[in-house]
């Protein structure tokens, strides 16, 4: 679990095909979150962070609203919560 591997914000944003305004968007809406912050103070995503994304994403393609997106979530989190 130590050697998870944690990703910078445009790091995930490449992977998942964002933007990191669109990161710093869902982060602020509580829709993601960083796992922690590095010495420097960067914000720092896990695999399930990217996977959280990608969800959201295809979620807002299937025309979900970011309201309806995140109550989801919640749900989905309550059925697997996010590893710490």
């Amino acid at each position: 679990m130590g050697n998870e591997k944690l990703y910078k914000i445009g790091e995930l944003a490449k992977l998942a095909d964002v933007s990191p305004r669109t990161i710093d968007y869902y982060t602020k809406l509580s829709l993601i979150e960083p796992e922690k912050r590095s010495d420097t103070n960067y914000r720092l995503y896990s695999d399930e962070t990217l996977n959280r994304l990608k969800r959201i994403e295809t979620m807002k393609n299937e025309k979900y609203t970011l309201e309806e997106i995140k109550a989801n979530l919640q749900q989905w989190s309550k059925v697997s919560p996010m590893i710490r």
